[in-house]
């Protein structure tokens, strides 16, 4: 598992940043360390990373870069 930081647009508050963790948290294997305006930095596969950009888009954001 590697660690990944995640540019995601739409966020611009509390309420936001508790909603993309809360998506995140309902993947089994991904661990999320931080979620910031603007941002998200999870411990995951490779693999797993399209699971995060679909529960966040789920969630009404957007995943529009992942850095590695």
């Amino acid at each position: 598992m590697k660690e990944h930081i995640l540019q995601v647009s739409g966020m611009s508050c509390g309420h936001c940043v508790r909603a993309v963790r809360a998506a995140l948290e309902t993947l089994s294997d991904l661990t999320v360390r931080d979620v910031t305006v603007g941002r998200a930095r999870v411990t995951c596969t490779s693999e797993q990373l399209a699971n995060a950009a679909r529960v966040i888009a789920e969630a009404g954001f957007k995943v529009t870069l992942p850095y590695v």
